[in-house]
């Protein structure tokens, strides 16, 4: 089988000649027209459940801070406290995203700087039969939601990682202070929820662009 004909089988129910995919990795202007299109992370029920599970976490979270236990921030000690748990836990998940970032930003240049050119011309003209979007943009695609959903997490935890440190705050603000930094206790579980599920699926996305190049890509002239 030939790289075109392998091409041609792939399309499955779209019509498309060489020129028409060609033209269509060019459709995307700007990083966030690729976004909008990449794949969310409803796209399975695993996904669905595991962030809906850690809401309900960061739910209980707040409501156990808050509601069930009054006292919790009944003296100056503990507020201190608290707030420094805010700092120390806000500035470990920066240092996390960014352990995340770099190193899958890493390996995914190696990754498209060693496959062979030729795979991503076969993914280039892949189409499933449910999706608009070839397998080559797909992958991409899922790699730049990966990359923004991450560095947003990360730019949430900067800020609250300044945020907390500004200790004379508490005398000026009061309570409203210590809830603003409470959030941001409370959207832990959903951040690294996020960070799990996006890991995830960039993973296997990879995994299955490789497998459907490699299997309808033929080296021979």
């Amino acid at each position: 089988m030939s790289q075109r004909e392998a091409i041609d089988v792939t399309e499955g129910d779209i019509d498309s000649t060489e020129e028409d995919w060609r033209d269509d990795l060019l459709e995307e202007e700007v990083i966030l027209d690729a976004y909008l299109k990449s794949e969310g992370i409803w796209s399975s029920r695993f996904n669905v459940c595991f962030v809906l599970f850690s809401v309900l976490i960061s739910f209980c979270v707040y409501m156990w801070m808050f509601h069930s236990n009054e006292d919790y921030f009944d003296s100056n000690e503990k507020i201190i406290s608290f707030i420094d748990s805010v700092s120390s836990l806000s500035g470990a998940m920066v240092a996390y995203f960014v352990t995340i970032l770099g190193f899958f930003i890493t390996g995914f240049s190696i990754f498209a700087t060693v496959t062979d050119k030729e795979v991503f011309v076969v993914l280039g003209g892949h189409y499933r039969k449910d999706s608009k979007i070839s397998s080559l943009k797909r992958m991409f695609f899922n790699f730049i939601n990966f990359f923004i959903v991450h560095l947003v997490l990360m730019f949430l935890s900067m800020v609250f990682m300044v945020f907390s440190s500004l200790k004379p705050a508490v005398d000026i603000f009061g309570e409203s202070y210590v809830k603003i930094c409470s959030v941001y206790y409370c959207l832990v579980p959903l951040f690294i929820s996020l960070s799990i599920v996006k890991i995830k699926s960039f993973l296997w996305n990879i995994y299955d662009s490789m497998r459907l190049g490699i299997v309808f890509y033929d080296d021979e002239p």
